[in-house]
């Protein structure tokens, strides 16, 4: 094996990527993601919620500077990325959840199993809510969750299933610290959530690499394009304005579905790239006769639900002010209405609903050669009869459970701006243009390798990066045997 690896992109792909890699000391491994990645800003630690927030309430110092993705979609007048959905943000999400029964299918015909990449990375990178319950029973829970719970799974339907939600935790919060309850006068929520950092993030364990000097970090740098030769990679990086040409043994893509595409179709190695996407619902509901409020913004309940073969996924958030705060983008009626007491707002909550890739929009990528740019093309979403009827019937039972969704207000995130989204390339084991081996390599390639959301079979419904990371792990597990 050749002893110089290119890892591009920081997010969690890419720090799986990076840590497998990094542990055979006879390799040097460079991470490039066109940012620099040590100048975060340092932000007041009183409460999160004071800091300035940006593009769907993720606050940019945990963030990198600058985020290819968004800037793409602001360009084309495609929908904004939020980084609140989708991903592991620091006060909203941090979802943990395996691929569904239904869509382990299409990984099981590949002949991948994901099942000991997951347990490692649990053990490993983070606390998961569920873990945290052996020491803390009922940690996060509520009567009202509990009460909720119970009330759906006694509908017995065969294709709704309700469960407690499960958070990818900071392994520096501990017991001690979670089951301190002291509030925040400002956003009513306990002061460990609000200025402790408390989700996973995958930057700070690539910063503590870099630390170790583990990982070199080519800072402010770009690849625009590749060239396969027989021994190495022939890499054409922009650093800061200029161009400029470096040699790799291997090269690993992590980039994000968006900006790997882009340097796929730049090296010549496919035309275009058509992504799937997982579409977001964003719905304020009503609580019938329910007042209680949350002390974080967590998910309370993860709900899945299946019609005529689709999936469907519920993040269900309880009020909390903590919500309010981050809910405004989604409503921003709330801006003026947030001088109302906690009282006021106490019935309501809100759903994310994700909507199986087969009833969503998609995205399609192509580089137009007379105007020497990209083009994003949406592509709206097929089959709006049977998604309505699908969700028609999610709805009613929603209120038998006396949860009543606000249909006039719900926001639709299509074309990519749920942050669900990839597949563009995915894992095949027949050799076709646009798909790659079960290890990420396009047809024609043996030094390339795609470790993100791109080469997923399927863009399952609900929680995306978890099995990201878990592939991820799986392949460079395999590259390093190479």
């Amino acid at each position: 094996m050749g002893n110089k690896i290119l890892v591009v992109g920081s997010g969690p792909s890419g720090l799986i990527a990076l840590n497998e890699l990094s542990k055979n000391e006879k390799l040097d491994v460079y991470l490039i993601d066109n940012s620099n990645y040590k100048s975060m800003d340092k932000i007041d630690k009183n409460c999160i919620f004071k800091n300035k927030f940006i593009y769907g309430n993720r606050n940019s110092s945990l963030n990198s500077p600058i985020d290819n993705q968004h800037a793409l979609f602001q360009k084309n007048k495609l929908p904004n990325i939020s980084k609140s959905f989708g991903g592991f943000s620091n006060v909203w999400g941090g979802t943990v959840l395996p691929v569904s029964n239904d869509e382990q299918f299409y990984y099981s015909e590949l002949g991948i199993n994901l099942e000991d990449e997951y347990k490692e990375l649990e053990n490993y990178f983070f606390n998961t809510s569920s873990s945290i319950k052996n020491e803390i029973p009922n940690f996060l829970e509520t009567k009202y969750s509990r009460k909720a719970l119970k009330k759906l799974n006694l509908l017995s339907l065969n294709n709704l299933y309700a469960e407690f939600s499960d958070i990818a935790f900071n392994k520096n919060l501990t017991k001690e610290i979670l089951t301190n309850n002291e509030i925040c006068k400002f956003c009513k929520s306990y002061k460990w959530y609000c200025s402790k950092d408390p989700i996973w993030s995958s930057k700070k364990d690539i910063l503590k690499l870099l630390k170790n000097k583990n990982v070199k970090y080519l800072e402010d740098t770009k690849l625009v394009k590749f060239n396969e030769g027989a021994t190495q990679v022939e890499c054409l990086l922009k650093i800061k304005e200029k161009t400029n040409t470096k040699y790799f043994s291997k090269v690993i893509l992590a980039s994000g579905p968006i900006s790997t595409s882009e340097i796929v179709i730049n090296s010549g190695i496919v035309d275009e790239a058509l992504l799937e996407n997982s579409d977001l619902l964003s719905i304020p509901i009503i609580k019938v006769f329910n007042f209680q409020r949350n002390k974080t913004s967590f998910a309370d309940l993860f709900i899945t639900f299946t019609n005529n073969k689709n999936n469907f996924f519920i993040q269900f958030y309880n009020y909390s002010r903590s919500l309010l705060h981050l809910g405004r983008d989604n409503v921003p009626l709330l801006k003026y209405l947030n001088f109302l007491p906690d009282l006021f707002f106490s019935c309501f909550g809100g759903v994310f609903l994700y909507i199986d890739s087969n009833l969503s929009s998609k995205l399609k990528i192509s580089f137009n050669h007379n105007l020497n740019e990209f083009e994003y093309l949406p592509i709206n979403p097929k089959n709006k009869k049977l998604l309505n009827k699908s969700l028609k019937i999610l709805f009613n039972n929603l209120k038998k459970v006396k949860i009543l969704p606000f249909k006039f207000m719900i926001k639709n995130y299509y074309f990519g701006s749920s942050n669900h989204l990839g597949g563009q390339f995915p894992h095949s084991l027949i050799k076709q243009p646009n798909k790659t081996d079960i290890y990420g390599r396009l047809d024609g390639l043996e030094r390339v390798f795609i470790v993100d959301s791109s080469v997923l079979p399927k863009v399952n419904t609900g929680p995306l990066t978890f099995t990201i990371m878990a592939n991820s792990k799986r392949i460079c597990k395999k590259i390093l045997e190479f």
